[in-house]
C-alpha cells in the first residue's frame, strides 16, 4: 500500500447513479453480484449502495467526501442523509485504499475515480498517478477477481494513458492481468432531442497464478 497522501474534497458527491445507469455505463448484471465482496470506489451519494442493498447484495461504498459530510450539507439534504447512514461507508481514495490484499471479487468505479485523478493531479503526474491507482484496485483484487470502470473517454489520451499504465503494471508487477476497452452507445436528450453517444468502460481481469 503506498503511503498516505494530502487529497483535496471535492465540492460535491461526484457520483449520485443507481443500479440502472451502472448496468449500462459498466456493462454490469448487478444479480451477478450476489454472492461476491464488492467494493464501489468513489460512490458519492451511495444510492447504487444502497439498491444493491435492498435486493440483498451488500457492496462497500469509498469516498473521500465521507469525511466531511457537512461540508456538502447546506446544498445537498440527500447526501447528508446518506451520509449519516455510515454502515458500510469508508473514507478513502484510488491511491492508497484501505484494504488488504485479495479482498474484493468486483471492483467498480463509475465516473468518479479518474475524474477525481483530473480535478487533483497536474497533466504530466496523471500517468503516475494512473499507475498507482490500478495498482491499488489490482493489489485489493482477488485471483479470478474483475475491475470495470467508466468512462473513458474514446480515442483519447485518457485511453493511451491508462494502457500505457496497465502494460507498465503487467511487465513490472502483476503478469497475470488481462484488460479491454468496451465500447457502449449511449442515448442522451438535448433540448427535447434524441441524440446518440459513444462511452467507453475499462473492464481489467486480475488471473488466478498460472493462467495467461
Amino acid at each position: 500500500m503506498h503511503p498516505q497522501r494530502k487529497y483535496s474534497l471535492p465540492a460535491v458527491p461526484v457520483t449520485k447513479e443507481g443500479i440502472k445507469i451502472y448496468e449500462r455505463d459498466l456493462g454490469l448484471n448487478v444479480r451477478s453480484l450476489r454472492g461476491k465482496a464488492v467494493l464501489d470506489i468513489g460512490a458519492g451519494y451511495g444510492k447504487f449502495q444502497e439498491e444493491c442493498q435492498e435486493l440483498g447484495i451488500p457492496v462497500i461504498a469509498l469516498d473521500p467526501v465521507y469525511r466531511n459530510p457537512k461540508k456538502v450539507s447546506e446544498c445537498f439534504e440527500a447526501y447528508l442523509k446518506v451520509a449519516r447512514n455510515r454502515r458500510n461507508k469508508i473514507v478513502g481514495i484510488n491511491e492508497t485504499l484501505p484494504f488488504r490484499e485479495n479482498s474484493f471479487d468486483v471492483v467498480l468505479s463509475n465516473c468518479s475515480s479518474f475524474h477525481y485523478l483530473y480535478l487533483n493531479y497536474p497533466r504530466n503526474r496523471r500517468y503516475e498517478m494512473a499507475k498507482e491507482m490500478f495498482e491499488e484496485i489490482i493489489r485489493i483484487l482477488k485471483p479470478s477477481g474483475e475491475a470495470r470502470i467508466c468512462k473513458v473517454r474514446q480515442r483519447s489520451k485518457d485511453r493511451i494513458i491508462y494502457d500505457t499504465a496497465l502494460k507498465k503494471i503487467a511487465k513490472q508487477s502483476y503478469p497475470n492481468i488481462s484488460w479491454k476497452f468496451v465500447t457502449i452507445v449511449i442515448s442522451r436528450k438535448l433540448d427535447g432531442k434524441k441524440s446518440f453517444g459513444f462511452e467507453e468502460y475499462l473492464v481489467l481481469h486480475k488471473l488466478a497464478k498460472g493462467v495467461h
